[in-house]
């Protein structure tokens, strides 16, 4: 490992009283195997978000581009749920996960925008471009 990347693994003398039996980590495969060796045991990992919807793959006009990505989208899901399955079971009692729906949680905000307080899901916002 080169010295760059391990200013980012002594990350846990940086805060401190930490303890890894009360803190959750949210993190991504690969470094989640690192974070573990570090001694953390509450890990979170996230489903990947709908990131076939933005319009910037919508308004191509080219409707097998959005079929591929939603395909491709779900297709990493099923592969994340099933390296979180592998992980969990090879620190079986030893750690405790969960998998979060990130993708339905954005469906179902695309789906009924208003019952999440948005007004806007289907066009640009002027308030986030620059």
């Amino acid at each position: 490992m080169d010295n760059e990347s391990l200013a980012y693994l002594t990350w846990e003398q940086l805060v401190t009283d930490w303890n890894n039996q009360d803190s959750l980590f949210a993190v991504f495969f690969g470094i989640s195997d690192i974070v573990y060796t570090f001694e953390a045991r509450t890990f979170v990992f996230l489903t990947l978000p709908t990131y076939w919807r933005p319009l910037d793959v919508i308004n191509r006009g080219n409707s097998s581009l959005t079929v591929i990505t939603k395909h491709r989208n779900l297709l990493l899901n099923v592969a994340l749920a099933d390296r979180f399955s592998v992980f969990e079971w090879a620190h079986a009692g030893e750690l405790s996960a969960k998998l979060v729906d990130a993708y339905s949680l954005w469906e179902n905000m695309y789906a009924r925008p208003a019952e999440h307080s948005f007004r806007n899901v289907t066009e640009y916002c002027q308030a986030y471009c620059y």
